[in-house]
């Protein structure tokens, strides 16, 4: 327990962070389990999130369970733009700006 102390007040003078603020988790699934879960709390009935359509499976079906509804998850896709990464193409600005548009369209 003392060297995760220690862990997290240089990880958070690292990224400038008060120790309070950081939280160390065991894996990737639980911090966004956390994160999420947090969200929907604070945002109440109609929550809502966006994910990659990159992201991990569970990910998706985290953010389906927390911010459930029509417009609870909004799926921002580039998968099949992936191509215009390699010719240098900002395809996730250019999707995340895409599904924000739909998304305010939607209400």
């Amino acid at each position: 327990l003392p060297h995760l102390a220690h862990g997290a007040r240089r990880l958070a003078a690292f990224v400038g962070a008060e120790r309070e603020g950081i939280a160390l988790l065991p894996n990737t699934t639980t911090a966004m389990n956390a994160v999420l879960g947090g969200h929907a709390r604070i945002q109440g009935p109609g929550a809502r999130v966006a994910v990659w359509d990159l992201s991990y499976g569970s990910v998706k079906k985290m953010a389906r369970h927390y911010c459930p509804g029509e417009h609870g998850v909004v799926e921002i896709p580039c998968l099949g733009e992936v191509e215009r990464l390699w010719t240098g193409g900002d395809v996730f600005v250019a999707a995340l700006e895409d599904a924000a548009e739909r998304a305010r369209r939607a209400g």
